[in-house]
This record gives structure tokens, sequence and C-alpha cells, in this order.
């Protein structure tokens, strides 16, 4: 499913790390919109 993004790791602004192989909350609960074939990379939201 995430084939082409599953390398992909993106750092939120509160600095902690977030991948597709497992995402890792602290303080804040991480919601990742993925879109498919539409962005380069899907884009973190922080809830």
């Amino acid at each position: 499913m995430l084939a082409h993004n599953a390398n992909k790791v993106i750092t939120p602004i509160s600095g902690d790390r977030v991948d597709f192989c497992g995402i890792r909350h602290k303080n804040h609960t991480f919601i990742v919109n993925i879109v498919f074939k539409t962005k380069p990379h899907p884009a973190p939201v922080l809830a």
C-alpha cells in the first residue's frame, strides 16, 4: 500500500519522528493524511 512512500520520513514541528512503518506520538496525536497519486508526499496534521 505504502510502497512508494515506505521510506518517507516526516519530521513534524514538535520534533518527534513520524514514519509510516509506525507512527510514534509523544504529547500530540499525529494524523497522517495519505493521498495516493495526488501529492508527492502525504501531509502530517497535528491534532
